[in-house]
């Protein structure tokens, strides 16, 4: 019915228009601050050389969930000279919420099986250690530790990175990490996602470079530049997925480059023994 000169359209009650204003603002904040499910896709990497010149060997790294809210992420890693790598992240999946490890586990052989390295860490009971097989550096520690419930280990500091990054927070956090060094330690860290997107020579792409590097209280300025840190390289064009890092393979160990491997690059045996491969733990050294 068309307005006629001079006549006011009858209008919406103030406590109804508030209302809906309220609705609508709950709404965006609720959808600005939602975190997507969490995922992370079956992901193989190149093992490269630190100037990225030569493959030294290839890294897979697999998510299987189980009943009751649990999952267990895997990593399998094989050098051209035989040596293996055996990673292993128990994870607690919370309805709503950021996963949590339960348990982390790692081991270092070389290419005729023999133990170089053991690491294992419970994040409920607090039991951790350290396991040195090279014959110069020969270690062996058990401790009690009591973890903030912010640690992460191994392959999974991926994780709350990504889910920072989804969320769209690129600020600086803070989180903790456990580690041999030679010993059992937690440590700090710093995640400082850069503010523009840059390149990088082993990936396609614009991506965000993250530095993660130990943090060290009054003393940090002073220790920070002695201590290696991890450079990790992350898609915003796939969700944020993980694509590579610049980092060390252990502590005080050779640095490597992880990329993810473009298709077709896997050999068919590292595929296989990834799909196959059951968890591999040494029972007392042996593998």
């Amino acid at each position: 019915m068309p307005i006629e000169h001079g006549s006011r359209p009858e209008l919406l009650p103030r406590r109804t228009v508030i209302a809906v204003a309220i609705t609508m603002i709950l709404l965006i904040a609720r959808a600005a601050g939602a975190i997507e499910p969490f995922t992370f896709p079956p992901t193989d990497f190149l093992i490269l050389s630190p100037d990225g010149a030569r493959t030294l060997g290839y890294c897979s790294f697999r998510l299987n969930k189980s009943a009751g809210g649990r999952a267990v992420l895997r990593g399998d890693a094989r050098y051209l000279n035989g040596e293996t790598d055996y990673e292993r992240v128990s994870l607690e999946l919370p309805p709503d919420g950021l996963p949590r490890p339960i348990s982390y586990e790692h081991f270092f052989y070389y290419a005729d099986g023999s133990p170089m390295l053991a690491v294992r860490a419970n994040f409920q009971s607090g039991e951790a250690s350290c396991n040195d097989y090279r014959a110069d550096s020969q270690y062996n520690e058990t401790a009690a530790m009591d973890f903030p419930p912010d640690t992460w280990a191994g392959g999974s500091i991926a994780i709350p990175i990504q889910r920072y990054l989804r969320s769209g927070d690129q600020t600086t956090h803070e989180l903790h990490f456990f580690t041999c060094t030679p010993g059992p330690k937690i440590f700090a860290l710093d995640l400082t996602p850069d503010a523009a997107r840059r390149r990088w020579p082993y990936y396609k792409g614009d991506l965000v470079r993250v530095d993660v590097r130990p943090y060290f209280g009054a003393f940090d300025i002073f220790v920070r530049a002695f201590v290696p840190h991890l450079q990790a390289w992350f898609d915003p064009i796939t969700r944020w997925n993980f694509v590579g890092a610049n980092m060390t393979r252990f502590y005080r160990g050779p640095e490597i480059i992880m990329v993810k491997a473009p298709e077709g690059q896997m050999p068919q045996a590292q595929k296989d023994a990834v799909d196959t491969a059951a968890h591999h733990a040494p029972a007392s050294g042996g593998k």
